[in-house]
């Protein structure tokens, strides 16, 4: 990760123990970069830096650390992301948001709330791989 490695985590969603098991064990992985993902599920749009509504949250669970990039509309981050050395960590907490349910099918032209969920979701990944390109530009 200093030398320029990336990590996506993509969490959230769910009840019970499971979750409570699943919010460990990614906060296990993420100690080392000091974020944390905490269970408590929001509702709601979330909303990105300008203000604008993204997408509708599902369950979210919330990030703690980072830099936020996209919140719930009460103004925990569900999209954050941190530099380590010449790496990044970026964590999304609306896992539910990659399902089939949220995106639809492919071979299907997708309803507005999936356009915004294929939107917020290209954010994501493209946030992710932004480093990729900083790291092979040398920068």
């Amino acid at each position: 990760m200093r030398g320029g490695g990336a990590l996506l985590l993509i969490a959230g969603g769910g009840k019970g123990e499971r979750v409570t098991a699943r919010a460990a064990a990614c906060n296990a992985l993420l100690a080392p970069f000091e974020l944390r993902v905490m269970s408590e599920q929001g509702a709601g749009p979330i909303v990105g830096e300008s203000g604008l509504e993204l997408a509708e949250a599902h369950c979210p669970w919330y990030v703690v650390g980072g830099d936020p990039l996209a919140c719930r509309e009460d103004g925990k981050a569900v999209l954050a992301v941190a530099e380590y050395g010449r790496g990044q960590v970026t964590v999304f907490a609306d896992g539910w948001l990659f399902s089939t349910e949220s995106m639809g099918l492919s071979r299907e032209k997708p309803t507005e709330s999936q356009r915004r969920n294929h939107e917020l979701a290209y954010l994501v990944l493209e946030e992710t791989l932004r480093l990729r390109r900083r790291v092979r530009e040398g920068s």
